[in-house]
């Protein structure tokens, strides 16, 4: 048992590693694979669909961003080297007690290293720090949103593409009928039993069908084309199409919809990626707020400092010597001209604002999950209606064939049973298509995760 398992496993690695060649390399244009499963489709997608890439590359970024703020808490350590010029002699070195002689001139030169630690900013940098774990987890939180709405978009496609067959198929079938048809009204128009304007009238429809099947050929072929765009597949489609693994009937049943509103209210990546952005809002206006106290940093320098020409030079002194400090600074905003509570006021406008967006998309959840179940219900019904119109349409072009061939009937009566058995089974199929797509966009709604 395990070792079929790994088996199934092995092949569809291989075949997914084969449609990624071929995606990347353009073979798919040559030897397109027969059939791919909806699986392999959404796993390629996840893997290939730029615009995932672009915010798999923002979660990257916002990464960093982290580790940018948590840098901040550090101390910092940078290697300084100044050269300055004084419009009068300086002294080089302070003196350490009075009467001290030292080395005076207006060219010196500093080397050394400057220390600097922030002790308190006023809940600065630890807020920075929280908002970028928060922007990251929102980051997150909006990349899996993304990949269940591809998710979705890949399913709706591949269904419709097995919708779209089916609907072929079925015109093909109606042509087929038709052209039995017209052989059995040509060889009665030539035994003078059918008059020559039920040719024509054959021909008309005939006609028609041909239209109906290129239009189908060309929805079909657009489908194949927004499938391989959301696969990131880049260049034209192959010359010979590959198809759906899969079937749109008999249908699953309706999922349960009793829990639904409370399930995505807890689990929909959107709701939750909007709760990391209001905490993101919180940290930042709290550090707004700590602008406004006081500011304290340990600083340290240590250093050599030496006179590049010297104007006095006293006998028992050096011009050049290795020196250090220590010392703690602080700094508190008296005055900043109204620009920290602006700063606050607007940090707390954003925060308003988000919030009511929070409050905006749990309002849309609730009428999302409405609307879901009753494309379902809506959905099931029609297929419900339209199978038994199915079998009942068939039956009715069966009579009005037999009507026709003992001449109780009009061709009209025959093209107008045709007609309505290719309408109904039309919608027939794109009423199993518009099912499964309602599934899964119910399971989208409800933020389901596979």
């Amino acid at each position: 048992m395990i070792g079929k398992k790994m088996g199934t496993a092995c092949n569809r690695i291989l075949r997914f590693l084969v449609v990624l060649f071929c995606i990347g390399t353009g073979v798919v244009n040559a030897e397109p694979d027969p059939q791919m499963s909806l699986e392999l489709c959404v796993e390629t997608a996840l893997l290939n669909n730029p615009s995932l890439l672009a915010l798999k590359a923002q979660v990257k970024g916002a990464e960093y961003d982290v580790k940018m703020a948590e840098g901040r808490r550090w101390p910092s350590l940078h290697f300084n080297a100044a050269e300055s010029l004084y419009s009068d002699d300086t002294r080089l070195f302070p003196a350490s007690y009075n009467g001290e002689q030292g080395v005076f001139g207006k060219d010196m030169t500093d080397l050394g290293l400057i220390l600097q630690l922030p002790l308190y900013t006023g809940g600065q940098l630890s807020g920075a720090t929280a908002a970028a774990r928060h922007n990251r987890e929102a980051f997150e939180y909006t990349l899996l949103r993304a990949s269940q709405i591809l998710e979705f978009d890949v399913a709706q496609t591949a269904y419709k593409i097995l919708g779209q067959v089916k609907q072929l198929e079925s015109i093909i079938f109606s042509q087929q009928v038709l052209n039995r048809d017209k052989e059995r009204i040509t060889a009665m128009v030539d035994a003078r039993k059918a008059a020559r304007v039920d040719l024509l009238r054959m021909d008309v429809r005939l006609a028609k069908i041909d239209q109906a099947r290129v239009s189908a050929e060309n929805n079909l072929y657009g489908a194949w084309q927004e499938l391989f765009r959301l696969m990131g597949k880049n260049g034209p489609l192959p010359d010979s199409l590959p198809g759906i693994d899969g079937s749109l009937l008999p249908v699953p049943p309706l999922p349960d919809t009793g829990d639904a509103l409370e399930k995505a209210l807890e689990n929909r990546p959107d709701i939750k990626a909007l709760d990391s952005r209001v905490a993101v809002q919180k940290q930042k206006a709290a550090s707004a707020r700590g602008k406004a106290l006081p500011q304290i940093y340990l600083k340290g320098s240590y250093g050599y400092r030496f006179m590049t020409d010297s104007n006095d030079y006293p006998q028992g002194t050096d011009d050049s010597d290795v020196r250090g400090s220590i010392g703690v600074n602080l700094d508190l905003p008296l005055f900043e001209g109204g620009h920290i509570r602006a700063e606050i006021n607007r940090e707390q406008a954003l925060l308003a604002s988000i919030e009511n967006q929070r409050h905006s998309l749990g309002l849309l959840v609730q009428k999302e999950i409405r609307t879901a179940v009753l494309d379902m219900t809506s959905a099931i019904q029609r297929i419900k209606t339209q199978k038994t119109a199915v079998a009942q349409a068939r039956d009715a072009l069966a009579i009005e064939q037999e009507k026709y061939l003992l001449g109780k009937g009009t061709i009209l009566d025959v093209l107008d049973a045709q007609n309505a058995m290719l309408e109904i089974e039309t919608e027939y199929y794109r009423a199993a298509a518009d099912y499964h797509t309602a599934v899964a966009r119910f399971a989208l709604t409800r933020g389901d995760t596979k």
